[in-house]
C-alpha cells in the first residue's frame, strides 16, 4: 500500500541563534614569500588589467571597492597594515571576547584532544598572550587573534574582523588528489584537471585575468592537469599538510583539512561550483605567489603562479582612515555591530559552463523555484549524465548507470541545511518532491552527497532525521544536549522565567525539552539541578539535559525510514559538518547506516563528519539577548564593542546517547570506507556515486573500497540498542521500498512564517 509522509507545518519556538558562520579557508600564519624566484612587484603592477600602484603614499588610496578589479596581493597586505595599531581597541575586544567565551560549551574540551580530533589550544592563555604582545599595526593584532580560533579547527567558533572580510586572494589553479584507478592507492598530487576552464570563466568575471598570466608565460593548458612535484621547495603532501596544519581550520580531523586544502564542490543557490580549497584561496592577502615543479612532456618545469586580490566589502573607501572608518569602526547602530552575516567566498564566481540536461518533475513555482535543468562544472559525456529529478538547495538524480543489477540507484546533493534566503517552503517542497519522484523512477538505493555541507537550520536537520529514521525515534528529535552553567547564563535565564511574555531568545525555558521529551513550563529552571563534566582536569558546570523543542502541529510518518538503512549511504568529503553533522550522528549512531568518503590518503582513517555542537551562536546574538534582558550593564555582561567584529562560539553540546556525559563533537565517527579520486570521479561526481553503489550494492564484485582502519565510538551500543526498533527497518522489501512516498503540503511562505528557525 502506498504510505505517504504528511507534514502540514512545523512550528519551532526556539530563537535563531546563528544566522551564518563564515567559513574560514585563509591562512593560519603569516606565509612567507617564495624563495625560488618569480615576478617582482614591479612586474606585476606593469601588468595591463592589475589595479596600478597608487601614487599618493596611503596605501588604500586606490584599493576601493571596485567590482570585478584586481589587486596584486601585495597592494591589498600594504592598505590592511597601514591602520595603526590602537590599545583602546585591543583591550575592548579581547574584553569582549573573554566574556562571551565564558558561554561556551567546550572550552575545557580543546585544552587537550587526541587524534584525530586534535585540539590543544588554551584560549585564556592566548588571550592574556594577545593582550600583553606588542603589534606594528591593527592588523597584526586582529590576525593574532584570528589564528588562535582558526587553530580550533572548529567551525563554530572564529574570530572575523574587517580584515578578514576585506579582500579575497585566489589562484584559479587548485590542487587535487589523484589516483590511477578506482580502489588503487597510488595518490598523487595534480594541479586540477579542467583548470583551464576554471580560468576561462575567471576571465569572463575579472576582465583578461588570462592576459596576466600568458604575459608571464604560464601556459595555462599546460599547468591544467598537471602532476606536481614539489611545491614552494617541499614535497607537495607536506606542503598540503602544512597549509592544513596552519591556514585551513574548520575541520578537526587532519585528514579532512587535507581535503579543504584541495579543490572540491558545493551547491551555491541552485548552481553546483566548484571550490578552490584553501591552498589556492587565502582570507587573508599573505601569500603573493606559488612555485610549482610540474612534470611536462619534455620534462620538469618550475612555474610560478601569483594570487590576486579582489575585494570582497562593499563599502567604498578612499584612504587608510577612510578604510578603517567605513569597515572597521563601530556605527553604533547594533550593540555589536556584527559582521558575522558576510560570507567568506570559497570562490570568487560560480560561473562554470559545462551543464547536462534532464526533465524536471513537479516543477514549483516561487521566486525559489528549481532551475529547468542542473548547472553544473562538469565535464560530462551525455551517455553519462544522470537524469534530474528536481531541487534548487537540494536536487535530486538519478544514475543512468549504476551498474549494480536490478536496482535503479537515486543521488540526493544535500549541500545545506541553509536555504537561500526566503527559500525555506522551497527546500521542503523540494524534498518531498525529490522523494517522489525518487518513488515515480522507482529508486531502490540512495546515496546523500554530503559534500561541503557546512549545516544551517536544526528544524530542517530534524525533519531529515524524522524521513530517515522513521516513528520509533519520534521521541528523541534530536539529541540531548547541555548549555554550560555561567553566571551570566544563569542570569539570562531569571530574566526569561521572571518575565515569561518576553522573547525566548537564547535561554528562555519555552526553547527546549526535557530530556523525556515534555515541554518545559515557562518558569522551569534548567540550572537548579546542575550536571559536572570533567575533562582535562576541570568540571564544567552545566544545565540538565534538553532537547529542542519542534512542535508537531500534524506529522504523520511511516513507522519506517523512506529506506531501510542498508539501501542508503552517506556520501561525502568529512566536511559536513553542523546541523550535518547532527543529521549524520543521528542516523548513523541510531541505525548504523553506511558511510563513504573520498580521501588522497585512502588508507588513513577519515571522520565522515566534522563539527557537531548543539547549538552555536555569535556575539551579536548574544548582544541581542542582553538587550532584551535588560542585563546590557551587568558586570558578566561584555562591553559594547567598538569595531565591527565578531566572536563565534558553541553554545549548547550535544552528548551521546551511548557514552555518558560524553560530548559527541568528540567522539571519533570514522567512515566504514575511502577511496581516493581518479581523474574522472574529480570531473564528475557522478561516477563516482556509480562507483560507490557498485562496490557497497552489487552482490557479484567484490569491493575495492578501503575499510576504515578505526571504529566508530558507541557504535556498537548504538546497533545493540536499536536491534528490536529497526529490525523491521533492515528487512524491508524492495517493493515496499520503491511505494514509499512523501508529500508536503505546505503552504507557500506561511511555513516559514510558522517558524523561527535554530541555526547551528
Amino acid at each position: 500500500m502506498l504510505m505517504y509522509l504528511t507534514l502540514l507545518w512545523l512550528e519551532v519556538l526556539a530563537s535563531t541563534s546563528e544566522a551564518r558562520h563564515p567559513f574560514r579557508h585563509g591562512p593560519g600564519v603569516l606565509y612567507p614569500d617564495s624563495g625560488l624566484g618569480g615576478p617582482s612587484l614591479q612586474v606585476l603592477e606593469s601588468l595591463p588589467d592589475v589595479q596600478k600602484r597608487q601614487v599618493s603614499s596611503d596605501p588604500c588610496a586606490t584599493l576601493a571597492s571596485t567590482n570585478n578589479t584586481l589587486f596584486t596581493v601585495a597592494q591589498a597586505r600594504a592598505c590592511l597594515k597601514s591602520v595603526p595599531f590602537d590599545d583602546v581597541v585591543r583591550q575592548n575586544v579581547l574584553d569582549v571576547v573573554q566574556k562571551i567565551y565564558n558561554l561556551d560549551i567546550f572550552e575545557y574540551e580543546q585544552l587537550n584532544q587526541s587524534l584525530p580530533l586534535n585540539q590543544s589550544t588554551n584560549i585564556r592563555a592566548e588571550l592574556s598572550r594577545i593582550g600583553n604582545a606588542t603589534y606594528s599595526c591593527d592588523y597584526d593584532f586582529n590576525r593574532d587573534l584570528y589564528s588562535v580560533f582558526n587553530s580550533l579547527n572548529d567551525g563554530h567558533h572564529y574570530y572575523s574582523s574587517c580584515y578578514s572580510n576585506a579582500f579575497i586572494s585566489f589562484t584559479p589553479f587548485p590542487l587535487v588528489a589523484l589516483a590511477s584507478s578506482l580502489g588503487a592507492n597510488d595518490t598523487k598530487i595534480y594541479i586540477a584537471p579542467g583548470s583551464n576552464n576554471i580560468a576561462a570563466q575567471y576571465n569572463i568575471y575579472f576582465e583578461n585575468i588570462l592576459d596576466l598570466y600568458e604575459t608571464q608565460g604560464i601556459n595555462i593548458t599546460e599547468l591544467s592537469g598537471a602532476e606536481v612535484q614539489m611545491i614552494d621547495g617541499m614535497e607537495p603532501m607536506a606542503f598540503i599538510d602544512y597549509i592544513a596544519n596552519n591556514e585551513t581550520g574548520t575541520y578537526p580531523d587532519i585528514q579532512v583539512r587535507r581535503n579543504a586544502a584541495m579543490a572540491s564542490y558545493t551547491l551555491v543557490g541552485s548552481t553546483i561550483t566548484r571550490t578552490l580549497g584553501s591552498v589556492a584561496q587565502q582570507t587573508f592577502p599573505e601569500r603573493d605567489n606559488i612555485t610549482f615543479q610540474i612534470s611536462t612532456e619534455s620534462g620538469s618545469k618550475q612555474v610560478v603562479v601569483p594570487y590576486f586580490a579582489r575585494a570582497i566589502s562593499d563599502k567604498s573607501y578612499a584612504s587608510t582612515s577612510t578604510f578603517f572608518q567605513e569597515n572597521c569602526l563601530s556605527t553604533g547602530s547594533t550593540a555589536s555591530d556584527s559582521k558575522e552575516d558576510v560570507a567568506h567566498a570559497r570562490n570568487p564566481t560560480s560561473i562554470f559552463p559545462h551543464s547536462i540536461n534532464g526533465p524536471i518533475k513537479r516543477q514549483t513555482s516561487s521566486a525559489c523555484e528549481a532551475p529547468s535543468s542542473p548547472y553544473l562544472p562538469l565535464l560530462i559525456d551525455s551517455s553519462d549524465s544522470a537524469q534530474y529529478l528536481g531541487g534548487r538547495n537540494v536536487q535530486f538524480f538519478v544514475l543512468s548507470k549504476s551498474s549494480v543489477e536490478n536496482e535503479i540507484v537515486g543521488v540526493i546533493f544535500l549541500a545545506t541545511f541553509e536555504p537561500d534566503e526566503g527559500c525555506t517552503s522551497q527546500f521542503l517542497e523540494d524534498t518531498s518532491l525529490g522523494f517522489q519522484n525518487f518513488t515515480e523512477a522507482g529508486v531502490t538505493k540512495v546515496i546523500i552527497d554530503t559534500t561541503q555541507n557546512g549545516g544551517g537550520s536544526v528544524t530542517l536537520n530534524i525533519v531529515w532525521q524524522s524521513i530517515f529514521s522513521g516513528t520509533p525515534y519520534q521521541e528523541y528529535l534530536n539529541f540531548e544536549g547541555v548549555l554550560r552553567a555561567a553566571p551570566l547564563a544563569e542570569k539570562f535565564l531569571n530574566y526569561h522565567i521572571q518575565n515569561p511574555q518576553a522573547d525566548a531568545g537564547l535561554y528562555g525555558p519555552l526553547n527546549f525539552r526535557a530530556a523525556n521529551g515534555n515541554d518545559l513550563l515557562s518558569n522551569f529552571n534548567y540550572f537548579s539541578v546542575q550536571g559536572n563534566i570533567v575533562e582535562n582536569g576541570q568540571t564544567l558546570k552545566t544545565s540538565q539535559p534538553l532537547r529542542d523543542v519542534l512542535y508537531q502541529n500534524y506529522l504523520s510518518r511511516s513507522s519506517s525510514p523512506v529506506y531501510s538503512p542498508a539501501d542508503v549511504a552517506i556520501y561525502g568529503d568529512g566536511t559536513c559538518g553542523s546541523a550535518c553533522a547532527s543529521f549524520t550522528s543521528f542516523i548513523t549512531q541510531y541505525l548504523n547506516y553506511t558511510t563513504v568518503v573520498q580521501t588522497g590518503t585512502p588508507n588513513s582513517s577519515i571522520e565522515f563528519q566534522s563539527f557537531e555542537a548543539g547549538q552555536a551562536t555569535t556575539s551579536s546574538a548574544i548582544y541581542l539577548e542582553l538587550n532584551n534582558t535588560l542585563l546590557t550593564n551587568d558586570t558578566d555582561s561584555p562591553p559594547p564593542l567598538l569595531v565591527q567584529s565578531t566572536v563565534g562560539i558553541a553554545l549548547r553540546g550535544h552528548l551521546s546517547p551511548f557514552v555518558p556525559e560524553q560530548f559527541l563533537q568528540y567522539i571519533s565517527r570514522p567512515a566504514n570506507y575511502t577511496f581516493a579520486h581518479t581523474v574522472e570521479t574529480y570531473n564528475n561526481p557522478f561516477k563516482a556515486h556509480a562507483y560507490i553503489a557498485t562496490q557497497i550494492w552489487a552482490s557479484s564484485n567484490s569491493s575495492s573500497l578501503t575499510p576504515s582502519v578505526g571504529t566508530v565510538s558507541g557504535s556498537s551500543g548504538g546497533n545493540s540498542s536499536t536491534t528490536s526498533s529497526s529490525g523491521n527497518n533492515s528487512n524491508q522489501s524492495g517493493a515496499d521500498k520503491k511505494a514509499l512516498g512523501l508529500l508536503w503540503v505546505v503552504g507557500s511562505g506561511a511555513f516559514a512564517l510558522g517558524m523561527t528557525f535554530l541555526v547551528f
